[in-house]
């Protein structure tokens, strides 16, 4: 069984950063086809296996997920990821899960699955703030920009500049 780290890390943290973009790059094909044949309850699925790792008393419920699948112009697939609020810092509203279109080339890291986020931060003086960012392979958070807005289309606009489409 998996176990994740829900000493310092939030149920919604985990399921964000680690548990969905693993199985996003880490199985591609079986996250699509489960992703096909269960739809939301795929995604309530892993919500609920994180949750299991965390007292009863502070495990958050599913409210809000949801998601769309779209394709880009270049002919990847985009997943725009929505999650229930979040409530505290790091915590991000939606994924944006990308996989581009598999091509011949030299370079292996283009044909790489790519997972943005856009999340609640803080500024110095502690005002509250949203901030994009790049979730990179390994597991490091990328900030990218700030003050972006919670709009998801916003946000799609944005996904879609960084990967050039």
């Amino acid at each position: 069984m998996i176990k994740f780290n829900t000493k310092t890390k939030t149920q919604q943290y985990i399921y964000s950063y680690e548990a969905i973009p693993g199985v996003f790059r880490n199985q591609t094909d079986k996250f699509f086809e489960c992703l096909e044949e269960d739809g939301v309850e795929f995604f309530e699925f892993w919500w609920n296996r994180i949750g299991e790792d965390y007292p009863e008393d502070i495990r958050v419920p599913s409210d809000g997920l949801a998601y769309e699948v779209r394709k880009s112009a270049k002919g990847g697939t985009i997943i725009l990821l929505t999650l229930p609020a979040p409530q505290q810092q790091g915590e991000p509203y939606f994924l944006a899960l990308v996989y581009p279109k598999q091509k011949y080339t030299l370079f292996k890291w283009e044909n790489f699955a790519r997972v943005f986020s856009l999340s609640l931060s803080k500024d110095e003086a502690g005002n509250i703030i949203v901030g994009m960012g790049e979730l990179t392979p390994r597991g490091k958070y990328v900030p990218m920009k700030y003050n972006q807005g919670k709009n998801i289309e916003i946000f799609y606009q944005h996904v879609l500049d960084e990967i050039g489409d």
